[in-house]
């Protein structure tokens, strides 16, 4: 099946139950101009009742998931610089790879809407947060968010042990209880890697968790996207991984290629849940365990996952460059597949990585 909305079937989908330009306008450079008005997706959803069949039948993905993307531009300060194309691309799409397809999207956005409220501004125009900032939060609060609630049994013993000396350990009068983020475990993809089975599991490996961050950024506007490697040094008994690419619109004007310096990385939290040493956007990039020349610059190849088959067109002879190869995002889990749109990053992490040292 489509991992995401081919173009033409985008196209049809947004001619339905779209916010009208009124509504909602969205300019070329990814501005966008709101109506007087309050729009929310509830209230629209709520009007579509009575055209609705029975028993939830005319609900599904795409509609909760458009209302939704269009709420968060409208809503959040640090998407009114997105351009539309990407924002359509990485923001939009309800899928990354060929991960079971969920209604996690709202689930999501309730999870970090806490954490977010104090960087939302009276004024939306006046704001001074940046995507990086909202990365920051969401990858230090996510994980303790989505977490499971244990509760402890009754002890008399007023002496704390290491389960309860922790940040995550609460008491009530009538009981004590902990969250149990969800970590990281490695070995999970194929079997846990969609992000309604790592929040249900409580854990995933880089996939799993990689796919969360992405569609849990996404659910506050910021455009993401998979990104990874199939096999360290081309060697798939070196083993793979993957991280996450988010789009910060900051490109370097004199570079032709604006887009490809647009984009910053990091990985999941893992074991820094909770803390400001959660992995951001502006950490050291060689501060991150594989990024080195002995893991790059030696048949590694980097690619990231795309929405949009429109964009293998290069697969087409062309009579000034020849015949090209079409790009797809190798799945370690399910190589045969090519069914995913890919782009090359492989140059970007050999040059950035190349220079830092094995630590």
């Amino acid at each position: 099946s489509m991992p995401v909305l081919s173009s033409q079937r985008k196209r049809n989908l947004m001619k339905q139950k779209t916010p009208s330009r009124e509504e909602f306008e969205m300019n070329e450079d990814g501005t966008n101009t709101p109506s007087t008005s309050t729009f929310s997706s509830s209230n629209h959803l709520e009007k579509e009742k009575e055209k609705s069949l029975p028993d939830g039948l005319s609900n599904g993905i795409v509609n909760t998931t458009l209302h939704m993307a269009f709420d968060a531009k409208r809503n959040f300060p640090w998407t009114q610089s997105i351009p539309r194309d990407i924002y359509f691309e990485y923001v939009i799409s309800y899928a990354n790879v060929n991960e079971a397809r969920t209604n996690w999207r709202p689930l999501l956005y309730n999870a970090i809407l806490p954490s977010l409220q104090s960087l939302l501004p009276s004024n939306r125009n006046h704001s001074t947060t940046t995507i990086e900032d909202v990365v920051r939060i969401i990858n230090r609060d996510l994980w303790m968010a989505l977490g499971k609630v244990r509760i402890l049994p009754n002890s008399n013993n007023d002496k704390d042990d290491d389960d309860h000396n922790d940040n995550h350990h609460h008491s009530t009068h009538s009981s004590s209880y902990t969250i149990d983020p969800i970590v990281f475990q490695p070995g999970q993809t194929p079997l846990i890697y969609d992000p309604m089975s790592v929040i249900n599991y409580g854990y995933g490996s880089c996939t799993g968790l990689s796919i969360l961050l992405v569609d849990a950024l996404r659910a506050a506007g910021i455009p993401s996207r998979l990104v990874g490697t199939p096999a360290w040094r081309g060697d798939p008994n070196n083993g793979n991984h993957n991280w996450i690419e988010v789009y910060t619109n900051i490109a370097n004007n004199n570079n032709n290629n604006n887009q490809m310096h647009s984009w910053k990385w990091c990985e999941p939290a893992y074991g820094d849940y909770g803390t400001s040493n959660a992995d951001h956007l502006d950490r050291n990039p060689c501060e991150r365990w594989f990024c080195n020349r002995d893991q790059f610059g030696n048949n590694t190849q980097v690619l990231a996952a795309r929405s949009y088959r429109q964009d293998l067109q290069d697969n087409t002879e062309s009579k000034n460059k020849g015949p090209t190869i079409p790009i797809w995002y190798p799945m370690a889990w399910d190589m045969e597949n090519r069914d995913i749109p890919g782009e090359n990053r492989t140059e970007f992490y050999n040059t950035l990585c190349s220079k830092c040292s094995i630590t």
